[in-house]
């Protein structure tokens, strides 16, 4: 549309400069949309009155190799525009895919400094408990030793330091008993 408008303003400014050489009246054209195919250029048969305005306002070969160079650098501005736009597009999606990974990433360490929070906490308390399981331990430790100076003393006092004595007394019925018994003993002697 802006390679369009550019050529008409072209050929207004080259109808102009003529016209002001040569004092003839300025032909308003309008630019027309040429189709090429197969790179041939068809071109139409001018009629009477297209001659005559062709002969009278028609521009020099350096003026036509001028506008064709003036197109093509426009075409070639045009194209590198669309590039860059295309360019510009790819790396807006680019940056929109690396703040989405960007905030995933946060999300991401926010998500592993509470785990290290917890695990900080569940450190300390398993420190805690060693220490607790150590105390626990060494007063363990300290009452068996001393259940076991007990045991030592309490049985040091429960046995007696001397032995008493037990002494029979003998009854009048347990000598005739013996007498009984060794009678019975000693029947083979009789």
């Amino acid at each position: 549309m802006a390679t369009r408008k550019r050529i008409s303003d072209l050929l207004r400014q080259e109808a102009q400069k003529s016209s002001d050489t040569e004092d003839k009246p300025i032909i308003d054209t309008t630019a027309e949309v040429v189709a090429e195919q197969d790179n041939q250029v068809t071109e139409e048969a001018p009629t009477d009155t297209d001659k005559s305005i062709a002969e009278d306002t028609s521009p020099t070969k350096a003026e036509l190799e001028a506008t064709i160079a003036e197109l093509r650098a426009a075409l070639d501005q045009t194209k590198q525009l669309e590039q860059a736009h295309q360019h510009e597009v790819s790396l807006q999606q680019q940056v929109i895919d690396l703040q989405s990974e960007l905030a995933e990433q946060k999300k991401l360490v926010q998500k592993l400094q509470k785990d290290l929070e917890q695990f900080d906490k569940v450190k300390a308390e398993l420190t805690q408990a060693k220490k607790e399981a150590l105390q626990l331990a060494e007063a363990n430790s300290k009452l068996i030793e001393e259940n076991n100076t007990l045991k030592k003393e309490s049985a040091a006092l429960t046995t007696p330091r001397y032995k008493p004595v037990e002494r029979k007394i003998s009854t009048i019925a347990d000598v005739n008993k013996e007498r009984d018994d060794f009678a019975n003993k000693t029947w083979l002697l009789d």
